[in-house]
């Protein structure tokens, strides 16, 4: 694993990015790595990592050691990159609120929001706080919301291929942020963990 310097993380078959260790759990033909990116990292000393409509598909306290792991593997100064469904958006464009509304666009907007939430193995969809809350919690810096392919950062300029990006209301579809790892470690919050799993968790793993 010598020589990694910027990974895109869960890629899948048809997202490789030339110049990237492209890796993803399953094995699909033309990555370089397999791996679960909740688990601790091969690499130290990366300068940069990226994953598109990744971090959705992970539970929350996975995501969470996703980003603490990702973010141990990053040298001081480099950067993530990440970009993942807008929850704020899926309401505002899945569900038709208001009075009048009838019982056929009612059902309708029910199935479709629903399928946000759940379709293409989504596990939990993020609002820019939340997803910005937890990065800085964990310990990344300049933690920045950036436009649909835009950084200030020429490695990460231009990285995005998942389509279909739209605006509504001044909401964007999609919520792309970028962090940096300081000088401090990366590293769980106990403060936050305790939070998520008291308000969100138990009642997902007790079934109610």
């Amino acid at each position: 694993m010598e020589g990694v310097r910027k990974v895109h993380v869960g890629c899948g078959p048809k997202a490789l990015l030339d110049g990237w260790c492209n890796t993803d759990l399953r094995p699909f033909r033309g990555i370089d790595h397999a791996m679960d990116a909740s688990e601790p990292w091969p690499w130290a000393g990366l300068t940069h990592v990226f994953g598109e409509h990744f971090i959705e598909h992970l539970e929350i306290d996975k995501a969470i050691d996703f980003l603490v792991y990702a973010g141990a593997s990053l040298a001081q100064g480099g950067r993530i990159r990440l970009s993942t469904p807008n929850l704020a958006w899926v309401m505002r464009t899945h569900f038709t609120f208001g009075d009048g509304v009838d019982a056929e666009r009612r059902l309708a907007d029910t199935i479709k929001l629903n399928r946000g939430f759940y379709g293409w193995g989504h596990r939990f969809l993020w609002t820019e706080e939340m997803l910005c809350g937890v990065m800085a919690s964990v310990g990344y810096e300049d933690v920045v919301l950036r436009e649909y392919g835009l950084s200030d950062d020429p490695v990460m300029h231009g990285l995005e291929r998942h389509g279909n990006y739209s605006v509504a209301d001044g909401l964007p579809s999609v919520i792309i942020v970028e962090g940096v790892r300081g000088a401090q470690p990366i590293a769980h919050d106990e403060q936050i963990a305790a939070w998520i799993d008291h308000d969100f968790l138990r009642h997902v793993r007790g079934g109610h």
